[in-house]
């Protein structure tokens, strides 16, 4: 977020937007070096369409909640950023059914073909 345009008073944690509502949601599956266990957001969707069995954990139901939560504050717009190497052609075939997926390496080399045409 450093040295760009990015206007960091719009950027919120899912904990803070509880409650709220927004024109757009950007949700991003981001994995991280923690000391501390966490469920990613691509497992409870892995666990949504049978592609991972559900352990009910504690660590599980929180962040299916945060999910949920996440997902549901926005009114027009839901982006759910996650790695394409994470899909099995069975999941995203799955998923495809509830949701528009959309390659960013599409959009990018779309993007650069363009750049080199014009």
């Amino acid at each position: 977020v450093e040295n760009s345009s990015v206007d960091v008073s719009k950027i919120f944690t899912i904990h803070s937007v509880k409650g709220e509502t927004h024109r757009s949601t950007l949700v991003a599956d981001i994995k991280f070096e923690s000391k501390r266990p966490y469920v990613s957001f691509l497992d409870i969707l892995k666990i949504s369409y049978g592609e991972l069995k559900a352990s009910n954990t504690e660590l599980e139901r929180v962040a299916r909640n945060l999910l949920y939560v996440a997902l549901s504050r926005a009114k027009y717009l839901v982006v759910l950023s996650i790695s394409e190497n994470e899909l099995t052609p069975e999941l995203k075939e799955k998923m495809e059914r509830d949701w528009n997926l959309v390659s960013t390496r599409a959009i990018i080399q779309d993007a650069e073909e363009s750049f080199l045409v014009d």
